[in-house]
């Protein structure tokens, strides 16, 4: 061995190899390792080597020795397996060279290089200016055509420097200088405008520390195995032999178990690496269900919000499945949902309403979905019957296209490998396919970012300029305490004209600025026009109460008296956006801004309601408000791109949206929408399908088109869309046919519901039968989360700490 070469040997004894000798050479064998530090050898009378002997984990090629295996070893969250330069995150914080040079097309005189702007660090653009006067370097070459040898001299600086010379740093040793000055507030700020996550480099982004990974099952590492996507990891598990060990085969079992409820509900396609944060919020509700399943929980209540988000229609019958599992398991299972496939397989159908807001809060409906579908007062059954039906038979065949596209060339981001395809502009796209696809990688990571940020990688070219980039999240509504619709959607300043046009405010004093709760004399001195003040408490969250001295009408006394149409402001700002539209008929700025929110189906809003108590699917209708109104010819239109925006959203309600995307288009803007729902998809202008299947398995076009076009597809969004088109009222793929029977056989105790008061929920009573699959639903806002979550689960979570605490005792 070559770690042999150099290394002198001292025989220890001398034994023949005879049973009579076993304890005799088990001595000397043990005295060699203590003298050779660990490694002996054992040689015949001639020096031929006949054995190697060495204590714990040593390579026998390097002599090089390893640390004790440990459990601790193969978890990314301990020091002991995890990598020591990323400390087990797999990423590092580093420059980013994007956000140094933003605009590429920039020279160094024109400003390429951000961080030099400004006076505060403006000295280092003359010292680098000054460099390339030395050097020869054109300054008024644009970045990217300047060569590789001046782009490492100018991030690099001169290796001169480094011995003294009064020469050029280099923007790398300047970020080095600031970094040892972090203890100053501003210059923090300044460093965390120009970081950005990057792949350790030390473990390649896995996590683990070397050693960790030196272990392998069938040729993979651990990290390697997280890797696979779960379908593939599961198959591999699977194929392995039963052994007669028990304790071997037990974990395998779990293991596989686990795996097997996380594909059931469709998220087979996703990797056991795979950074939470990337998840969606339906994969994260999904993964959540899989713990609870895992656990074989009885006795337990299951409330979930909407589990079919970013399911495609032949995954929900898996996750039904799953769903009835738990209900017969002796749970109870409480689903807040609008999906037909899971209403029609419910036990038990909960509509709340009438409508929403104020005019909600009742029980409508309780009973089957037979009973449902009977029923004259259920929205939802009317919907369901056919009772209330769009034209959905007669799909879109052509759409508002204009001679322009989005052009997307050889892109390389997750699962889209070389990726290039034409995308119509002006119209109303509609992205579908399968969950893990790669829709959201399309819209979200590709076109969104790369226009966004200037086509930092070029994969992305327009034929049209647009005014804005758009992504209407629901998370994206900007909600801070003092805003709310009215303000939001710039509606409430002829308002307080109106109001400052009154005598009575000519001759207060007040003018129309002063009735405003953000400034102004008008506003209440004590809370400052906030309603309410914060008080701390020492060991317990802040609470906030109202204001003593405005009561939470955020006015002062004497501006309140000043009356519009018999309505002080805090009055007005009390109103519902339907209930304000014809009181303000005669203010046409305001008149049309309340009208586009009531389009959208936000009319039970009070307009002075803070954004802070909105839903993500409200937040996200107001976000689209905006761009309702037709935009001028001589200016540029926007690109919107929405995820899911029928998230929460009622059958009736989903007309609506569908309506008011229509108008965004009509007004000249370009939308681009991912969406499972066949309405959506349906009256789209065109269609592009992504598959054909999930993860490595997709991101391709499998299909691209009007909405007709696909009913003679074999696709997945092609069967939903034929099966739409013979039977608009009822697909047969959503009605689950097999019958579930009770596992347990015992009959519980309803979970009774006596006077709850929430929200809009007044006088509330309610019996919720155990073992069953219980499904609310109901127009958006008429309180289905709130009894849901703000009862159900709040109630059973108090009742549970309760018996927990009294136990203890």
């Amino acid at each position: 061995s070559k770690w042999n070469e150099d290394r002198a040997f001292v025989a220890v004894d001398r034994i023949l190899a005879s049973p009579k000798n076993k304890t005799r050479i088990s001595e000397a064998i043990s005295s060699a390792l203590k003298d050779g530090k660990g490694n002996a050898e054992a040689r015949s009378s001639g020096g031929k080597l006949l054995f190697t002997f060495s204590e714990g984990l040593r390579s026998k090629v390097s002599g090089k020795i390893y640390t004790k295996l440990e459990q601790n070893g193969f978890s990314f969250n301990s020091p002991t397996g995890a990598c020591p330069r990323c400390k087990g995150f797999g990423h590092v914080i580093e420059i980013n060279p994007h956000l140094v040079i933003p605009n590429s097309n920039f020279s160094l005189r024109q400003g390429a290089i951000k961080p030099f702007e400004g006076k505060v660090y403006g000295h280092c653009l003359q010292d680098l200016l000054s460099a390339c006067d030395k050097l020869g370097v054109d300054k008024d070459l644009p970045w990217n055509q300047l060569s590789q040898k001046n782009k490492d001299f100018i991030w690099n600086g001169d290796p001169m420097h480094q011995k003294g010379d009064d020469l050029w740093y280099g923007i790398k040793s300047f970020f080095k200088w600031l970094e040892k000055k972090t203890y100053k507030m501003h210059v923090r700020v300044f460093l965390s405008k120009y970081r950005g996550y990057f792949s350790c480099d030390a473990c390649n982004g896995k996590r683990f520390r070397q050693t960790s990974q030196l272990w392998k099952w069938k040729g993979f590492s651990l990290p390697d195995l997280y890797s696979l996507p779960i379908s593939e990891l599961l198959s591999k598990l699977r194929d392995l032999p039963t052994s007669k060990n028990p304790k071997t085969d037990i974990p395998l079992q779990a293991i596989c178990t686990r795996l097997g409820y996380l594909e059931d509900v469709g998220l087979g396609y996703l990797s056991l690496d795979r950074s939470s944060r990337t998840l969606s919020g339906g994969e994260t509700q999904r993964i959540n269900l899989t713990a609870c399943l895992g656990a074989g929980l009885t006795d337990t209540l299951f409330s979930l919000d909407e589990p079919t988000i970013g399911l495609h229609h032949q995954d929900v019958e898996r996750l039904i499945k799953i769903l009835r599992n738990l209900a017969d398991g002796g749970n109870f299972v409480c689903v807040v949902e609008h999906d037909e496939q899971v209403i029609r397989a419910a036990d038990r159908v909960i509509e709340i309403g009438p409508e929403p807001g104020l005019n909600g809060g009742h029980i409508i409906f309780n009973g089957t979905v037979s009973q449902l579908l009977r029923s004259k007062k259920s929205e939802t059954g009317k919907w369901l019957s056919g009772k209330k039906i769009n034209n959905l038979s007669s799909l879109q065949n052509s759409p508002s296209t204009k001679a322009k596209f989005l052009k997307i060339r050889r892109a390389n981001i997750h699962n889209f490998k070389n990726f290039s395809a034409n995308l119509p502009l002006g119209s109303f796209t509609s992205v579908a396919g399968l969950s893990g696809s790669g829709k959201s990688t399309l819209i979200n990571d590709l076109i969104y970012k790369e226009l966004s940020q200037g086509s930092a990688n070029g994969w992305v070219k327009s034929d049209e300029e647009f005014c804005d980039v758009v992504m209407i999240d629901q998370g994206s509504v900007p909600r801070f305490s003092r805003s709310n619709p009215v303000l939001y959607s710039d509606a409430w300043g002829p308002i307080k004209e109106a109001f400052g046009r009154t005598s009575e405010a000519t001759l207060a004093g007040f003018s129309a600025s002063d009735f405003s709760f953000n400034a102004g004399q008008g506003r209440c001195d004590s809370c400052l026009g906030l309603g309410y003040e914060n008080v701390e408490m020492q060991f317990l969250p802040d609470i906030s109460i109202p204001c003593p001295l405005c009561e939470g009408r955020r006015f002062k006394e004497e501006l309140l008296e000043i009356k519009l149409d018999g309505l002080n402001v805090a009055e007005t700002l009390d109103l519902t956006i339907s209930t304000a539209l014809p009181r303000f008929a005669h203010l046409p700025k305001t008149f049309k801004k309340l009208s586009f929110l009531s389009e959208l189906g936000l009319g039970y809003l009070k307009m002075g309601q803070p954004l802070g108590t909105l839903s993500g699917g409200e937040a996200q209708r107001l976000k689209l408000a905006k761009y309702m109104i037709p935009h001028h010819k001589n200016s540029k239109p926007a690109i919107l791109f929405l995820d899911e925006p029928t998230t929460g959203l009622h059958l009736s309600d989903v007309q609506c949206l569908i309506n008011c995307l229509k108008k965004v288009v009509s007004s000249g803007h370009s939308l681009f929408v991912i969406e499972h729902n066949a309405s959506v998809l349906a009256q789209s202008d065109w269609i592009i399908e992504l598959g054909p299947g999930a993860g490595e398995k997709g991101g391709k076009i499998i299909a691209e088109g009007f909405p007709r076009s696909f009913i003679s597809l074999d696709t997945p969004t092609g069967r939903l869309l034929k099966s739409l088109s013979k039977n608009p009222t009822l697909n047969p793929s959503c009605i689950l046919k097999a019958k579930y029977n009770n596992k347990i056989g015992v009959k519980k105790k309803n979970l009774e519901i006596v006077g709850a008061w929430e929200n809009n929920l007044k006088g509330f009573n309610l019996s919720v039968p155990s073992n069953q699959f219980v499904v609310v639903t109901g127009p958006s806002g008429s309180g289905k989360s709130s009894l849901a979550f703000d009862v159900i689960f709040a109630e059973g979570q108090r009742r549970f700490l309760e018996s927990m605490s009294s136990y203890s005792r």
